[in-house]
């Protein structure tokens, strides 16, 4: 399944990708996010997520050895 994010898009569309466009990305991804009961963290989780991602798509961070997958 694939979940799109048009504020994240919005944020990203033209611009040169900087970890601060990253980050701010990652903030614009959560917009209107609502935590369900007991997961609550996941929406601090999830900006760092895909703030990482971006920067890693860009070839702008070295992929974490540890990580899996």
């Amino acid at each position: 399944m694939v979940r799109r994010s048009r504020e994240a898009e919005a944020v990203l569309t033209g611009k040169a990708i900087t970890a601060e466009i990253a980050r701010a990305a990652g903030q614009a991804a959560m917009t209107g996010a609502m935590p369900l009961s007991m997961n609550g963290y996941k929406v601090q989780l999830f900006p760092v997520a895909i703030y990482r991602t971006i920067l890693l798509a860009a070839g702008q961070m070295d992929r974490d050895p540890s990580a899996a997958g």
